[in-house]
């Protein structure tokens, strides 16, 4: 794992109180995790984005 993945997971679990579970066991777990869902984030707002797109496309042919 990067250390900048790990060093960020170790610095939101002492700012959000869960320092127990720093340990080496579960930072991959946390790590894969973390990635699943900012993944999921960014397909998010890229298909809201191609939405956009596609309804201001469809509205100016149209007229």
């Amino acid at each position: 794992m990067p250390d900048f993945l790990d060093d960020g997971l170790r610095a939101v679990l002492r700012l959000v109180g869960h320092s127990e579970l720093a340990n080496p066991d579960d930072m991959p777990a946390l790590a894969l995790m973390l990635i699943l869902v900012l993944s999921w984030i960014l397909v998010g707002v890229l298909v809201a984005v191609a939405n956009l797109v596609v309804r201001k496309r469809w509205s100016v042919r149209r007229l």
